[in-house]
Order: C-alpha cells, then structure tokens, then sequence
C-alpha cells in the first residue's frame, strides 16, 4: 500500500519526489503556472513562500479574463490550486487552501474570484479529507473547519458582494488600500432596513463557521500555518465591525417596522447575542497566533435588552436610538 501524507520520514520523502516529478512532467509540457503552484503548496514545513504566491498573483492580475480556460494564467492557476486540495498531505492542503483565501482576499480579478465562489465553491469541501499517517491526521479536523469557512465566505461573497472587490485602477495604491480597508463595514450604517434584514445572515453565517475553526489543535503552532493568521484577522476584524454596524442599524429601524419584520429583526439580535458569547474565546485564541493583532469590542446583547426589545414590539411602543440595545 502506498503510504499517504505529508509527515516527515519516508513519507515526506516519497512525496517530496512526487513533487519534484511533476515539476519535472510540467517542465516538460512547458506548463509553468503548475510548476509555480506546486513550489508555493510544497512539503516542506513551512508557509508558502512569498515569492512564488507574488508569481501567482501576477498571473492572476494579467493573465486575462477567461478563467474557465485553462489555458489562460487564471484558469491554469485555479485548476491547479484546486487539485493541490486534494492531495492526501495535511502540509500540501494547508498550503493550498492559504494560497486559495489569500487570492480570495487580495486578487483584484473579478471573473477569477466569482468563478471561485461559485462553479469551484466545492473546492473548499474537505469533510473527506484522509491522512493514514497521525501527523496529518491530527491536522483533519483544522483542514475540514477551515474549508467550511472559506466554503461560506464564497456563499456571503455570491449573496450580498462582501468582502466587495477592489478598484483595479487604484488597487497598486498603498495609500487607497487603506482606505479601501476602512470604508469596509461604512455600507451597513445607512442601509435601508431590508437590505439589512437581507444580508445580516449572510454576515452571521460567515462568522459561524469562522468561529468554528479549529484553534485548540496543532495546527496553531505549525509553521505551515503561519500565513494564514494575518488574513484570518482581517477577515474578523471586517466581518465583526461590519455586523455590529449592521446590528445598531436594524436595532434603531426596529420601531418602523411591520411586526413581522420587527420580529425577524429580533430574531437577528439573539443570533447576534449568541454569537458575541462565543467571540470573546475565538478572539482569545486567534491573539495568541497573531499577538500584534488588537481584535474589535464586542458589545454583548444582554437578555434584559432583548426582553425589552420584545415587549415594545409587542406592546406597539416606538422606542430605540442610536445602538441602546448594544452595551460598551
């Protein structure tokens, strides 16, 4: 039986090889976005190295808008991104799945990244994911949360456009970077109360399954793993400013509302209750791999406010102000 995974000894070795064959196979067919994909989700303990993910970004800026080609840049760097996904390595997966969300977060493509989060959505399925060998079975249960997220980061892209895509003509600016990165959450303060009844789930999903990512296990201090705290960070801070603006919107629109809809809206807030009670532990846990990080507040929804909340939709009371149901 062929020994599988990405843990050290004959097996790393083995699969070292099998790397550099295919190198060796795609040199041949000259395909070189597959030999650049196959460095950046190499075996080695490490992080994708930054130069040959700068390579794929490149490709991904300039290399035209047919991604469902393989034959362009774009479509040969997310087929082979996808197949890298399915190698039984922990080491490899990680990698490509890191390589993967940081496109997602950063590529100024638009074909690619709704290609991404919609035909190839099932990319990011790892509930099969198998390695025989115990370092990379101790790293499954990481590698199947992990996917989940990015799996819903695609469905909360698809429905509601967020995170939204960058200008490219301004995309090269440092400078509008940073504003881009401020101007994030600003949509949901003035949003129209439907429109957030809309895409608040979308935002409350995401969160979901980002909370549910494994950061109890090994995976946490594995080199491997390095590169994704940053971007799993700002993806937090986004996600959560943006939901609590959201949250102090719909809180202030409730008195206008229908009671049907008063009552969806109410139905939010205890989501969002619930899900501030478990923010604060993942909060906790992603600080410890990325300790220069300085997570968002989180303004906690106590039942009393809920209560209270109920009675004057029930009652017919108006009520509300700027985010008084939010504490801190």
């Amino acid at each position: 039986m062929v020994a599988r995974g990405g843990g050290g000894g004959s097996v790393g070795t083995r699969g070292k090889m099998q790397d550099r064959m295919r190198n060796f196979m795609a040199n041949a067919k000259q395909d070189a976005w597959k030999i650049v994909v196959v460095k950046a989700t190499n075996r080695d303990i490490a992080p994708p190295k930054g130069k040959h993910v700068g390579t794929i970004m490149e490709g991904l800026e300039f290399g035209g808008e047919s991604v469902a080609n393989r034959e362009t840049p774009a479509g040969a760097i997310l087929y082979h991104l996808q197949k890298r996904t399915l190698e039984p390595s922990w080491v490899v997966v990680i990698k490509a799945l890191t390589v993967l969300h940081f496109t997602m977060r950063t590529a100024v493509s638009r074909p690619y990244l709704e290609m991404l989060a919609t035909t190839w959505r099932s990319t990011f399925r790892m509930d099969s994911f198998q390695d025989e060998q115990p370092e990379g079975y101790v790293h499954a249960k990481f590698i199947k949360s992990y996917g989940r997220y990015l799996e819903q980061w695609c469905v909360c892209f698809v429905e509601i456009e967020y995170p939204p895509i960058r200008d490219p003509e301004t995309a090269k600016d440092k400078e509008s970077t940073a504003e881009f990165e401020r101007k994030f959450p600003k949509r949901f303060v003035d949003m129209k109360y439907g429109e957030l009844l809309k895409q608040i789930p979308e935002l409350i999903m995401v969160l979901d399954k980002m909370f549910g990512i494994d950061l109890q296990g090994p995976t946490k201090s594995s080199p491997v793993s390095n590169a994704i705290w940053p971007i799993l960070v700002k993806d937090l801070t986004h996600f959560w400013i943006s939901l609590g603006e959201a949250m102090t919107s719909l809180a202030d629109a409730i008195p206008t509302m229908e009671p049907v809809l008063a009552q969806k809206a109410l139905n939010f807030h205890r989501d969002y209750a619930d899900l501030t009670k478990r923010a604060s532990d993942f909060f906790d846990a992603l600080g410890k791999v990325q300790p220069s990080w300085r997570p968002p507040s989180v303004r906690p929804i106590s039942q009393r406010a809920l209560d209270d909340m109920e009675d004057q939709i029930h009652s017919g009371r108006t009520g509300g102000g700027n985010g008084r149901y939010l504490e801190g």
